[in-house]
């Protein structure tokens, strides 16, 4: 089955609570520089770098290998996570690459392993991997020989080269992949950014990349080509070379793989120069300021670049696409504390110059109200509980930008500010027990409703209704022979396609291990679908309507009440 876009975060990051440990998110890396990581000391095997308070007497011991040819690797960090440890523990492998942890408690322990251009090789997947195994522990138990395996990172390369296909130096090359918001495409850069600049021969290589379906985008630097007075210029493409970015061609990579002569080609076009006026809240020149420039198109934006603004306030781009844009103000206001405000202005370039755009900075939307407690009386706490935007425009310049506290306060008020985009709203650091019921504004609710900020809407008299009557699904997964599977990817999404969307509640997932129940807590009551996977299921976007309907064909559908558990039995596809 073709399934479009690798996406296994989203599966390990749904919003339903998934009852067993699952590995912390690994973000792909920089690329063509080395990661900005904190100095590590290398550790003999076994020293721990954050002791917990309770100890005991049991130990865990190994090795972490590549996957492909099994050597040892060095300075890889292991990490041991318990219910019964207060902090995770971790250690750096020693030459033979060998990890010691001593004077455990008995339990359950998962562990994780990392290293920089590597992968945790995927539980079940295409390549065998023991990253992320269970390992249980008595009193004055030993596990030994508890080998991690990892898969080297993949990678892409290729050169960018002009219309005449000479090559282009100094080009950005930033990978992207593809969500799906409202049900449309959209491409949007990985964060933290993935990009690459070509050297002299036009060359580019970005690496750490995990497995799966990404796009490239070639950015030439401004006035490429071209006269500080617009002229003709090259003009970003998306490989591999086209302007539109709805009509760009994917690269499939697997792990541990390198994808070559992935070569882009830049176009020449009439470019313009763009220059204007950038002003503070008072109206003077936003001196210190800086202006961007994001031209956008299906959904999907590209930052050409910033520029300062000047002691007058003037501010200039010298050379510049055709296309539509987002231009973008941030400048930095003494108001009793820094705060950060934005003023953005819309405009479409056309190969002629423009003088007359002026950008006035504001605060900002405000979003304001109170957490309301729907059921009993235990456990009431807000300590710890914020209330956060969710960016849903990937084009958006100024995703969630709240300058207010998310906090929410001791008597349950909260109140953001400096929003701006198009933003949903979501309430995190809940007490044990409760979930998010309903999101209210003078009592129409807009939980699963999108609010775009401009800079000056103000939504007041918010209710954020908790309560304590979530659902819960338990479940086990079988293999084709009828016996427990032992390593299985669950996947949960609502039968209601309307809410199939990037960032939607009505989505959960689990990871079984060691044949072990799987649980999800707190999805929204309603219809659903569920199915299980014997491996990692790469290239599944469970926010791509098509891949989702193709895969509903051999999914269970089962109901959720308010409160209500249910409970299933999945076989493995």
């Amino acid at each position: 089955m073709r399934i479009v876009l690798a996406v296994l975060m989203v599966l390990a990051t749904g919003p339903g609570r998934v009852g067993s440990a699952v590995p912390a998110e690994i973000v792909p890396g920089r690329a063509c520089v080395a990661a900005e990581t904190s100095p590590q000391t290398p550790q003999a095997p076994g020293r721990v770098q954050r002791p917990p308070a309770r100890t005991g007497t049991s130990r865990i011991r190994g090795r972490v290998v590549s996957a492909d040819s099994g050597r040892p690797l060095p300075r890889a960090v292991v990490q041991a996570t318990s219910s019964d440890l207060a902090d995770p523990r971790s250690a750096t492998t020693d030459a033979l690459g060998r990890y010691d942890f001593r004077d455990l408690p008995s339990g359950k322990y998962l562990l994780f392993a990392t290293k920089p251009t590597y992968v945790s090789a995927p539980l079940g997947g295409r390549v065998p991997s023991d990253a992320g195994k269970t390992v249980k522990l008595g009193d004055a138990e030993t596990a030994s020989n508890v080998d991690i395996r990892l898969i080297r990172a993949a990678a892409i390369s290729g050169r960018v080269v002009d219309d005449n296909g000479e090559p282009v130096p100094y080009v950005d090359v930033q990978v992207l992949q593809a969500q799906f918001v409202g049900g449309a495409r959209r491409l949007t850069v990985i964060r933290p950014i993935v990009a690459c600049k070509t050297d002299d021969l036009g060359q580019y290589r970005v690496f750490d990349l995990q497995g799966g379906t990404y796009y490239l985008a070639a950015i030439p630097s401004q006035a490429s080509g071209a006269d500080a007075g617009g002229g003709v210029g090259l003009a970003p493409s998306y490989y591999p070379g086209i302007a539109d970015p709805g009509q760009a061609q994917a690269v499939h990579v697997e792990p541990g793989r390198d994808e070559p002569a992935t070569d882009i080609t830049l176009q020449s076009t009439r470019m313009a120069r763009v220059s204007g006026s950038a002003l503070d809240l008072t109206g003077r020149p936003a001196v210190g300021g800086s202006v961007t420039a994001l031209l956008t198109a299906a959904g999907t934006g590209l930052d050409l670049g910033s520029t300062s603004v000047r002691p007058d306030g003037s501010f200039t781009f010298p050379s510049l696409p055709p296309g539509d844009y987002v231009f973008t103000l941030f400048t930095l206001a003494s108001l009793g504390r820094f705060q950060r405000d934005v003023g953005r202005a819309r405009l479409t370039v056309a190969g002629i110059d423009i003088a007359t755009l002026t950008i006035q900075a504001n605060f900002g939307g405000r979003f304001s109200g109170q957490i309301v407690f729907d059921g009993g009386t235990a456990n009431r706490s807000v300590r710890g509980m914020t209330v956060s935007p969710v960016a849903l425009d990937p084009a958006d310049p100024a995703p969630g930008g709240a300058t207010g506290d998310r906090q929410v306060r001791a008597d349950g008020t909260f109140a953001l500010t400096g929003l701006f985009g198009q933003l949903l709203f979501r309430v995190e650091g809940l007490p044990a027990g409760w979930t998010l019921k309903a999101i209210t504004v003078y009592g129409r609710d807009v939980t699963d409703l999108s609010t775009w900020f401009e800079g000056r809407e103000q939504m007041t008299g918010v209710q954020v209704v908790l309560t304590d009557r979530p659902t819960k699904i338990i479940g086990k997964v079988m293999s084709d022979d009828g016996t427990l599977a032992e390593t299985a990817y669950v996947v949960v999404f609502s039968a209601d396609p309307a809410r199939w969307s990037m960032h939607s509640r009505y989505r959960g997932s689990a990871v079984v291990r060691d044949g072990e129940p799987f649980t999800i807590d707190g999805l929204p009551s309603g219809e659903y679908y569920a199915a299980a996977f014997a491996e990692n299921p790469i290239g599944l976007d469970v926010s791509d309507p098509e891949a989702l309907e193709r895969l509903r064909r051999a999914a269970v559908r089962f109901s959720l009440e308010e409160g209500g558990m249910k409970s299933l039995t999945l076989t493995v596809r």
